[in-house]
């Protein structure tokens, strides 16, 4: 689990862009096995967005992740440390824990473009509570 320890906590997270506020609460569950991730965050015009994760390392297939949403988006992906950060991908997309330290970090959401290059769709400052 040493790879998502930086996760585990209460977050408050903003989007610089729209300054929309949010909350993710992250803990390990099911005896410490599974991390769990419970997400709101709310933009400017009022819509909000809650979400819950669950990630679990598998021996043979690395870090694996479930995304459910208000939405109705079902999403997984696979994931693991990389020069660039913590990386959980899936085809298309990936998410990107950058410039991690004790009381913060950077997450990025980014897509790839028709050319093959990844660009950011949606960025997250997280601040431990």
């Amino acid at each position: 689990m040493e790879e998502l320890d930086f996760w585990i906590g209460d977050w408050a997270c903003t989007d610089p862009a729209d300054g929309a506020v949010g909350h993710n609460s992250v803990r390990r569950v099911l005896d410490g096995r599974v991390v769990e991730e419970t997400f709101a965050i709310v933009d400017a015009s009022g819509t909000a967005l809650r979400g819950r994760s669950w990630s679990v390392l598998d021996p043979d297939r690395g870090w694996l992740q479930t995304w459910v949403d208000n939405q109705g988006s079902y999403l997984d992906f696979t994931g693991g440390r990389t020069d660039e950060g913590f990386v959980f991908c899936r085809p298309g997309m990936r998410m990107v824990f950058r410039d991690v330290s004790q009381d913060r970090f950077t997450w990025d959401w980014e897509k790839r473009s028709t050319d093959d290059v990844w660009q950011l769709a949606w960025r997250l400052d997280y601040r431990r509570v």
